[in-house]
């Protein structure tokens, strides 16, 4: 019998068109990190971070868990206008807490994942993407199927 593992992509892209239509806050939501948000904020990315496929016995089953990130990016500064660096600290305080609602919301969505779990805590950063310094923050989420 041939085996018909699933797709990370599948399930990663799913995450995002969840995400994609239940926050509020975002501009832009990407299954993947592009290299350049073209001036958009704040943006969410959906990025594969890892998979453990563990066989169960003897045989061709598996237990399946998909490692994603969920990474914020929120513009830290605009120079010329009254966004500031205390904007960007609120608006990754509002994107967090709607992704933990959308993903409390979704622990089981039928057909897609059996369960979906925070994976630890969250970490913040600073990154410089086309340009333009953003706070981020990597939420980790497993996936498992």
């Amino acid at each position: 019998m041939a085996s018909d593992a699933t797709n990370r992509q599948t399930v990663r892209e799913h995450l995002a068109t969840l995400l994609n239509t239940s926050l509020g806050s975002a501009q832009t939501v990407y299954d993947y990190l592009p290299s350049d948000f073209g001036g958009q904020t704040p943006v969410v990315c959906v990025t594969s971070m890892g998979s453990d496929r563990a066989q169960i016995g003897f045989g061709e089953d598996y237990n399946t868990a998909f490692s994603l990130g969920i990474i914020v990016y929120v513009l830290y500064a605009e120079e010329g206008t009254a966004y500031g660096e205390d904007d960007a600290e609120d608006v990754l305080d509002t994107l967090e807490k709607e992704i933990a609602d959308v993903l409390m919301d979704s622990r089981q969505v039928s057909g897609k994942w059996d369960s979906l779990t925070h994976e630890g805590a969250t970490s913040i950063d600073y990154i410089e993407i086309g340009g333009a310094t953003y706070k981020s923050e990597v939420i980790p989420v497993t996936i498992e199927e």
